[in-house]
């Protein structure tokens, strides 16, 4: 980030469009041409008129890199899937094959076109011409052969078989168009000979691959102006010790769970990261089945990027934790450590208010604090007529917690430097357990007219319901839904499909709720207050924002997390059988905490490994904290041919009294979740030391990073605007 583009709108929308994207909407041009073709024509007039478009995506070389869609390694080919219809039918596949590679007899069950991009792929065809009375045995016939090069195409029935041998003398890549999904298929069988003879059963669900694409062409992509979502699906813990900027943690141990608020829009660009160890190939996979097809690999992972020598950054939430350090410095906010702060509580009275949230509260507070979480700051404090000072555990609530209520015009507030981190270093103490809170203040007119003027002091636009559902239905845009008031009035009622981010904690966690880069927002209150303050920050974050007010009447309750889960799969109860094997599956702080007699750890993502020395006939239960991710844990060790269940409802659901903290076993690495400062059993001081200086350094680092595209509004200097006007002159600028 430098000054220039502090001043500018995010992306570059004159910058060419990325070769994925190109990809993508060729392969789903295509695709909308085979099935308006499906519905006036049938058989090989239908395969013979989608030759044609076949042959020419097959022609498009620079849509297809060698690079990207290699030949995997150790193997003598690659499967990479372009599209699958969500129903399973219709399905586009990049087929590699390297050089000398020879497939024998086999059949489809369904139709298929085949075209090629690179490399002369020679197929001989045949047709089974037995009864099919004899088990595993069958007679072929010969009828016919061709070498499929860029420029022509197969076309195969689903009775025909054939052969494959790449000719060429490099690697070839061929675009394969079948009429249903190969990993529908269970009826396909190969032949040792093009005669027949014995057969046997043929890949029934294939391993399919996403494309690989470079750190490079990724880096590009952060300032094309193009949506992106970049997965980090290592774990958390992982994802702490080095990542890129933009990228969000979502694992792949709770990837299902988390995905559909993620990524709303299915046909949006996805970047997949991991350590090149596998867990990106295996979260395409999933991706893929869920309808998400414009997918792609980073080329070596991590490591790759880092060898790039590109910026990589450690932390969690490192978006908002710089955008906090940015917001400092800019607008010069005033701070004062826990030492100036009790020599002014000494002297007169001062409202400490903390920005965290209300489980943050209660674990370790300010004494004579009151829990007032960031997005509510100005509704309930703006008229207080006394000295505020705004807290958090470290900087960044505690920042953007005291520059809203300045801003919004309320002085004598400040920032409480460092937090209750900063307290404990100080040796002052800190309370726990305490639920004091002063969100019951009412909400006043002025407010409400302090925060919609700074919302529209940057133009940003206050929608109607019409257009809230115009920009929601949008196919060619993510639009995320966010209800920024608290959870428990989200929980009460809300706009169906919301999600609950209470507004402090989605510009505190901005790209853990919205991953996917340059999507709209809609941000949405009752009372007028909540909802324009998050979008004057989210707007400076680079968001296109929109502000909704939302009426009584349509809010709807929030389902209740059992109806959503829908058919529950086999579960447990208690008593658990002795000789079962209890393999605890969630957040590795809360089985340190509480778990069941005899449980063992283990992170999802290393189930198998986990699995590994276990007999394949002892039965496992598998636990978590609410019963979700050991549900579809247990799923993957039946998969693996275990017999498991998940305990019903979890742990959350037991008595205290059926749960110990003694003797933790822990299977696998435990790097499931970033250990904070106040989480670890030792170093503790230490390692506030280390995450404050960190967090102050970001300053530094994201101003010489071109793809962080922060921008800085000066208050003083912009006249308010009608809303919607776009922002000008003084609006964007950094001061002088």
């Amino acid at each position: 980030m430098n000054q220039d583009n502090l001043s500018k709108p995010a992306g570059s929308p004159d910058q060419p469009a990325s070769t994925m994207q190109r990809r993508y909407d060729a392969v789903r041009k295509f695709m909308d041409e085979v099935r308006a073709l499906s519905r006036s024509l049938e058989g090989d007039a239908l395969r013979k008129a989608i030759s044609g478009p076949l042959v020419e995506l097959g022609l498009r070389q620079d849509l297809f890199p060698r690079e990207d869609f290699a030949v995997r390694p150790g193997t003598s080919a690659g499967l990479y899937m372009l599209w699958r219809d969500d129903d399973g039918g219709l399905a586009l596949y990049a087929s590699a094959g390297k050089a000398g590679k020879k497939q024998p007899p086999h059949n489809h069950t369904t139709w298929a076109v085949i075209a090629g991009v690179y490399g002369e792929e020679h197929n001989v065809f045949m047709r089974r011409t037995d009864d099919g009375s004899r088990d595993e045995y069958g007679k072929l016939e010969r009828i016919g052969e061709l070498t499929v090069v860029p420029g022509n195409a197969a076309r195969l029935d689903g009775e025909i078989f054939h052969t494959i041998a790449v000719v060429s003398p490099e690697n070839a890549l061929h675009l394969h168009l079948y009429g249903n999904a190969l990993d529908t298929l269970s009826g396909r069988i190969n032949f040792d000979d093009e005669t027949g003879g014995r057969y046997r059963r043929f890949m029934a669900v294939p391993a399919t691959f996403a494309p690989w694409v470079s750190p490079a062409e990724v880096h590009a992509m952060l300032v094309d102006g193009e949506e992106l979502a970049l997965l980090d699906v290592r774990e958390s813990g992982v994802h702490a010790k080095g990542h890129i900027f933009h990228a969000a943690s979502l694992p792949l141990s709770v990837l299902e769970l988390r995905i559909g608020a993620a990524l709303p829009r299915k046909e949006v660009r996805i970047i997949l990261v991991d350590d090149d160890d596998g867990l990106a190939i295996a979260a395409a996979r999933r991706l893929q089945m869920l309808g998400y097809t414009n997918l792609a690999v980073l080329r070596g992972g991590q490591a790759g990027w880092h060898e790039a020598g590109l910026p990589e950054y450690s932390g969690v939430h490192v978006p908002s934790k710089a955008f906090g350090e940015v917001v400092e410095h800019f607008y010069e906010t005033p701070s004062m450590t826990a030492q100036e702060l009790e020599t002014l509580r000494s002297k007169q009275d001062v409202l400490v208010l903390d920005s965290r949230t209300a489980d943050e509260f209660h674990l370790m507070s300010i004494p004579g604090g009151l829990s007032c979480p960031g997005g509510e700051l100005v509704a309930r404090a703006l008229r207080h007529p006394g000295r505020i000072v705004v807290n958090c555990a470290g900087r960044t609530r505690s920042i953007i917690g005291a520059q809203s209520l300045i801003s919004a015009g309320k002085s004598n507030v400040t920032a409480l430097r460092n937090g209750t981190m900063g307290q404990h270093l100080a040796g002052l103490p800190l309370d726990h357990g305490r639920d004091d809170s002063f969100v019951d203040m009412p909400v006043s007119e002025e407010s409400r007219q302090s925060a919609c003027r700074l919302a529209d002091s940057l133009g940003i636009e206050r929608i109607t319901r019409d257009r809230l559902d115009s920009l929601l239905g949008d196919k060619q845009r993510t639009c995320y839904l966010f209800d920024v008031r608290l959870a428990q009035e989200w929980q009460a009622g809300t706009i169906p499909s919301a999600v609950s981010a209470p507004g402090g904690q989605l510009i505190q966690q901005t790209e853990h709720f919205a991953p996917v880069t340059h999507a709209r927002m809609i941000v949405f209150d009752t009372e007028a207050v909540q909802a324009p303050m998050a979008a004057f920050w989210l707007r400076q974050m680079g968001w296109e924002v929109f502000i909704y007010h939302a009426v009584p009447s349509e809010l709807a309750p929030h389902p209740r997390q059992d109806e959503k889960r829908g058919a529950s799969m086999p579960s447990s109860r208690l008593p658990i059988a002795a000789d079962a094997r209890i393999i605890d599956v969630g957040d590795s702080r809360q089985y340190r905490a509480r778990h069941l007699p005899g449980a063992v750890w283990t992170v999802r993502s290393r189930l198998a490994q986990a699995l590994e020395d276990l007999p394949s006939g002892k039965e496992i239960v598998l636990t978590c904290a609410d019963g979700r991710i050991s549900q579809l844990a247990a799923q993957d060790a039946r998969a693996l041919g275990h017999p498991a269940t998940h305990l019903h409802g979890g742990i959350e659901s037991l008595p205290p009294d059926a749960l110990t903290a003694e003797n933790p076993t822990y299977l696998t690495e435990v790097d499931d979740v970033w250990y904070r400062p106040y989480d670890r059993k030792a170093g503790v001081e230490d390692a506030m030391h280390e995450y404050l200086s960190w967090e102050t350094g970001l300053l530094d680092r994201v101003l010489a990073d071109g793809t962080v595209q922060f921008r800085y509004h000066d208050i003083a200097s912009a006249a308010p605007s009608e809303a919607g006007a776009p922002i000008e002159g003084g609006s964007s600028q950094l001061p002088g």
